[in-house]
């Protein structure tokens, strides 16, 4: 069996971003897993692979599969546990659940895509030395030319900040029309309409744009990560298509045999001072709404994780606590359970996925209805991006606050999503949609039109 051998990094540290994300403009496949801000349950601050000794993903051009794929994808991983990166489509629950997807979907983004590295790049959170692993296929002479890159990056990094900005003309890119109000606000009804019959109790109703725009993928998120300084950010291209998130949800962690889930569920906007800003903050700590759509949502992660957490081990440690972000507070829980023996990250993806916060109560009936009122296949979007490593430990984040962009096809995508409730007024759920959008749209457009 091929294996990595591991080297120590020389020169900074902390191992600087910038130039290691640099390496996603030659390598393709590409995945950059970036903690942007503090955060107090990851491995890495930074984890990064590049190129494919191996790919997996569906072979229909669709990128629809099947249950005997991905049981044959289950198998390659567990006959000999390595690096894997990858993304899981909202798709994917298809597969799960026996559920079906009719909306068009995003171009070229399969079900389920991970790839065995070249590569992996590794700066522990602990501030412990920071690594690269070289696949025992990679010849002694590739491995010199990731070095003299390696050199070359760094040091045109230290370079950097001789850019000119462009033009300063305002543009918007969030343009949503009275027409697109309606009809999230008619869905927002039908939903509601189930929840007053009792077939459903929450339900996170989403809805995307889509742009005839390909900006630079590095630079956009370069951008949208100093806007963001989310803890569970990153980069992943797969052909021509790339993700750029800034996500600060983690949907599913294993480590030691300790599985965390922290959902979020509750939103409110950042104050223009300071004590606006912690007035705002109040209001969402204090809200009975929120509060009940968060531990709705952790009654679902904790369900999910009993399926394969050892008996009587799943707890909730912290439930409804307010955390700030660059752009919004968010109302987040954690829930945490000890991995039953036999058990691994594939299995509790199946058990789990897609996470409760991007679905609802029940959650396999709000999936139903969620396909029959929105207008548009999720796909990667609530989906998750993440990996699996040699050990057994894995870290997967839900991809919101993100683009996907179609360098081939010049189309970028965003998406949002508010929860609903009984409670909820369709207006007000409308509104924290262009709440959670409106930074990134805001990023996308100074890139696009050269201001960043």
């Amino acid at each position: 069996m091929k294996e990595y051998r591991r080297r120590l990094l020389q020169g900074p540290a902390s191992a600087p971003w910038k130039p290691v994300l640099a390496w996603a403009a030659f390598t393709e496949p590409f995945c950059f897993l970036d903690s942007a801000s503090a955060d107090a349950y990851g491995k890495f601050s930074l984890l990064v692979g590049g190129g494919a000794v191996r790919r997996l993903q569906p072979a229909a051009p669709s990128g629809v599969t099947t249950k005997e794929e991905w049981n044959q994808s289950k198998a390659v991983y567990r006959a000999a546990p390595t690096w894997w990166f990858g993304i899981l489509s909202y798709e994917f629950k298809n597969v799960l659940e026996s559920l079906d997807t009719t909306a068009t979907r995003f171009p070229d983004t399969p079900d389920f895509c991970f790839f065995e590295p070249q590569w992996v790049l590794g700066v522990p959170s602990d501030g412990s030395a920071p690594w690269v692993e070289f696949h025992d296929s990679m010849t002694p002479a590739e491995e010199a030319v990731w070095w003299a890159r390696w050199q070359r990056e760094n040091a045109e990094d230290a370079r950097d900040g001789e850019k000119e900005h462009g033009s300063s003309r305002k543009a918007s890119l969030l343009t949503p029309t009275a027409e697109q109000q309606q009809s999230y606000e008619r869905a927002a009804q039908e939903l509601l309409d189930h929840m007053r019959k009792g077939n459903l109790y929450e339900a996170n109703l989403c809805l995307a744009w889509d742009h005839p725009v390909a900006p630079d993928p590095l630079t956009l998120y370069a951008a949208w990560r100093e806007k963001a300084k989310a803890p569970m950010a990153g980069l992943f291209r797969w052909k021509d298509v790339w993700l750029v998130s800034g996500s600060p949800e983690r949907y599913l962690q294993i480590a030691n045999h300790r599985v965390i889930s922290r959902p979020i569920k509750g939103t409110a906007p950042r104050g223009k001072s300071a004590a606006e800003d912690r007035a705002s903050e109040n209001l969402l700590r204090e809200s009975s709404k929120e509060r009940a759509e968060n531990t709705m949502i952790v009654d679902v992660v904790r369900n999910d994780l009993s399926r394969f957490c050892v008996p009587g081990t799943v707890h909730v440690p912290s439930l409804c606590a307010i955390e700030s972000f660059e752009t919004v507070h968010q109302m987040v829980s954690t829930v945490e359970g000890t991995l039953m023996p036999g058990a691994d990250g594939l299995t509790a993806i199946e058990c789990s996925f897609p996470m409760g916060s991007m679905t609802g109560a029940p959650k396999v009936e709000a999936m139903k209805r969620l396909n029959e009122v929105e207008k548009f296949a999720r796909g990667w979007y609530s989906g998750s991006m993440g990996y699996l490593s040699p050990d057994g430990s894995s870290d997967w984040n839900v991809v919101i606050r993100s683009l996907l962009v179609h360098t081939k096809e010049k189309r970028t995508r965003t998406a949002a999503g508010s929860a609903l409730t009984l409670a909820a007024d369709p207006l007000q759920e409308w509104s924290e949609c262009l709440l959670k959008v409106a930074a990134v749209h805001s990023v996308l457009e100074k890139v696009v039109l050269n201001d960043v």
